[in-house]
């Protein structure tokens, strides 16, 4: 082989690699940010009036009014309300003197103590919970209505001689 001359099976040299820069993962959007913390009332606290809180919250202390929540609210084991409670769901491990009105459900665990009547679609007392009072079950118009008028149909057909 001569000087300056290539063989014809050479390849042509290649340009260098291009090395990016490792891209970021875009923002999560505010939707899916992680609900806040909940508002905590520490065993060590004692409050007398009113509590509202538009976050869920967790009381381990001592209240005497009503509790107002737009989502869930935690009694814990501690806890003790003397009060009515408005809220969107509630579980309660603690003591409750007091009517609760909760949109979605009511859970008393097994060392939860409730007296008062309950106002709410989902009612669940665990074995061992104690509960003193009427319970209220509101209709889920949405998914209960129809399945309702379905069964008081079939009942005025197998039984005819009844109808209102």
């Amino acid at each position: 082989m001569a000087w300056g001359r290539k063989k014809k099976d050479e390849d042509p040299p290649q340009p260098a690699a291009v090395v990016s820069a490792p891209k970021r993962a875009p923002a999560p959007s505010p939707a899916a940010k992680a609900a806040p913390p909940p508002t905590c009332l520490s065993d060590t606290t004692s409050l007398v009036g009113d509590l509202k809180s538009r976050d869920a919250m967790l009381i381990s202390g001592k209240v005497e009014g009503s509790i107002e929540c737009d989502r869930q609210v935690t009694i814990h084991i501690k806890g003790q309300v003397t009060g009515k409670i408005n809220c969107g769901s509630i579980v309660i491990h603690g003591e409750v003197q007091g009517d609760i009105h909760a949109r979605e459900e009511v859970v008393i665990e097994s060392t939860g103590r409730l007296t008062g009547d309950i106002y709410t679609k989902v009612f669940t007392h665990h074995p061992g919970g104690f509960f003193e009072g009427y319970s209220h079950m509101l209709a889920n118009h949405k998914k209960t209505g129809g399945a309702a008028a379905a069964t008081q149909a079939r009942a005025k057909k197998a039984n005819p001689e009844k109808q209102d």
